[in-house]
């Protein structure tokens, strides 16, 4: 077991171990760390429980935490594990094979390095979800798992994942649904500005330019009813500097429903609502240049969700949890609706749905993942011709965004891979198993996904939380992992070559 941490903190270690026989009864566990580095390395606890984690396949597994006092370097040491049918600290009745010795190494590293920010050639100021407007998550910048370093941390950066002239923004959730809208420094994570907490939000915001966009909610008391409106602020003050209408009224919804930030591109902002409506304003002055309902839509019209999409090529496609959309993104006139197939089992999954990645082929690929079984079909990842409004192929069992480049689409599945498929025809032309040690980490059930974005010859992929989370980079060409960190989350990486994790790690990628 290698455990790679850093100066002052307490984190999360992990260890893996495989039984070669079933449990019956009771039994309780211990572990303890001779040497002393692992903090909370305790004895007694009920496998299943507190101590212990037993899978269907006979894996155990435990989470146990670095010691704050290890000092920068490697230390070297093993943990001593027990299951025991009475109390672990004497077991006088232990399970064949206890006690096992599981050898560790660490490495303790310092806890920042906080080199000058410059532009990282290819890289670009990661304005919205997943990056871009076409929600294609490439970056075409050359890096290095050798240079990389955690650059800073910071819990308080949680959420943020907008990024635009050396400032990132967040965009939290509060008590009933509430959000707070703030700016911190992508120099060292410190607070800049915030958090804004008189708007009722209803997205996650959109950064460029030098201003932060995103759709809020503001009582009309001549009519008794709510309107939505999209809203400029400086990215510098956090001051509001424009307002506009996006429909006469918004839903009332006691959860305060959010929908997917605002899409900048090519000099225009486009909006959507939680009553399904899109529009596309001027930058300038954030005045309307056109509105259309594309879909009645399931999510849209029934329940007032979210309504995700995104832009490129002179289109506008989304997905409104059982139909694809296009318009024209010059005057707004619809270009097709196609129902998925295989989308209906989907579409009745509780859920949101998610915005369609535009690939540089013409093809939006449109990916589901809320399914618990693998195999169930209405998760998955659909791939459609843009040029033709026709369905090339479906793929099940997705637990992610999905990425293309050069003829290939990277996706993560929901049976512990990174999958590599053929944009033609989704054919499979590689895949990478995730280690014995950290399956458990990825997503299992409808309620967790995994984050995938390319940079250069590498693939990110994020699984889990914060707390129980990993981020991997694997080289494309190997397929092989070149390098690991102990969190999970929403991904960005900044112009200048910063890779946030959930917004609050930040990490050197030179």
């Amino acid at each position: 077991m290698e455990i790679t941490a850093y100066v002052g903190e307490e984190q999360n270690a992990y260890f893996a171990a495989r039984l070669s026989k079933t449990l019956t009864g009771t039994v309780r566990c211990g572990f303890k760390d001779p040497g002393g580095v692992l903090a909370s390395a305790r004895v007694g606890g009920t496998v299943g429980g507190d101590c212990l984690a037993l899978r269907d396949d006979g894996r155990l597994s435990a989470r146990t935490l670095l010691s704050a006092q290890a000092a920068e370097g490697s230390v070297q040491g093993y943990l001593e594990v027990r299951l025991c049918r009475d109390d672990p600290a004497v077991c006088t009745q232990p399970i064949e094979g206890s006690p096992w010795y599981l050898p560790y190494k660490v490495k303790v590293l310092k806890p920042s390095n906080l080199s000058p920010l410059q532009p990282l050639p290819g890289a670009f100021a990661w304005s919205q979800s997943w990056g871009r407007a076409s929600r294609n998550a490439d970056v075409p910048a050359s890096v290095s798992a050798l240079n990389f370093n955690r650059r800073w941390s910071n819990r308080n950066v949680t959420w943020a994942r907008m990024s635009d002239g050396g400032r990132i923004y967040t965009n939290w959730s509060l008590y009933g649904g509430q959000r707070e809208l703030g700016a911190f420094s992508e120099q060292d994570g410190a607070r800049l500005w915030g958090p804004l907490q008189a708007m009722d939000w209803l997205s996650t915001p959109a950064a460029g330019n030098g201003r932060i966009w995103a759709v809020t909610r503001v009582p009309d008391l001549t009519v008794n009813q709510d309107r939505a409106v999209l809203a400029a602020f400086d990215g510098t003050t956090g001051q509001q500097v424009r307002q506009v209408l996006l429909e006469d009224a918004a839903p009332f919804s006691p959860s305060r429903t959010i929908t997917q930030s605002p899409v900048l591109d090519a000099g225009s902002v486009y909006a959507s609502t939680t009553l399904g409506q899109v529009s596309r304003h001027r930058e300038s002055d954030a005045s309307k240049v056109w509105s259309v309902r594309p879909t009645p839509g399931f999510f849209g019209a029934t329940w007032g969700s979210d309504y995700p999409f995104s832009v490129a090529d002179g289109r506008v496609a989304g997905f409104d949890g059982s139909t694809l959309w296009a318009l024209d993104a010059g005057n707004g006139a619809t270009l097709f609706t196609l129902k998925l197939t295989k989308a209906a089992a989907a579409a009745a999954v509780t859920g949101t749905p998610t915005a369609p990645a535009l690939g540089p082929s013409g093809t939006a690929y449109v990916s589901m993942h809320y399914a618990v079984n693998p195999q169930d079909l209405g998760t998955g990842l659909w791939a459609v011709d843009l040029a033709k409004g026709t369905q090339r192929w479906f793929t099940p069992g997705v637990a992610s965004n999905a990425v293309e480049r050069a003829g290939t689409v990277y996706v993560a599945g929901m049976d512990n891979s990174l999958l590599a498929l053929d944009a033609a025809t989704g054919k499979e032309l590689w895949r990478w198993n995730v280690p014995l040690e950290d399956a458990e980490l990825w997503p299992q059930t409808s309620d967790l996904k995994a984050v995938l974005v390319l940079v250069g010859k590498l693939a990110f992929v994020s699984v889990g939380g914060s707390a129980t989370g990993a981020t991997y980079a694997i080289d494309l060409d190997s397929h092989q992992p070149v390098w690991r960190y102990h969190q999970g989350g929403d991904l960005t990486v900044t112009e200048n070559g910063v890779l946030l994790i959930n917004g609050a790690v930040a990490i050197n990628l030179r």
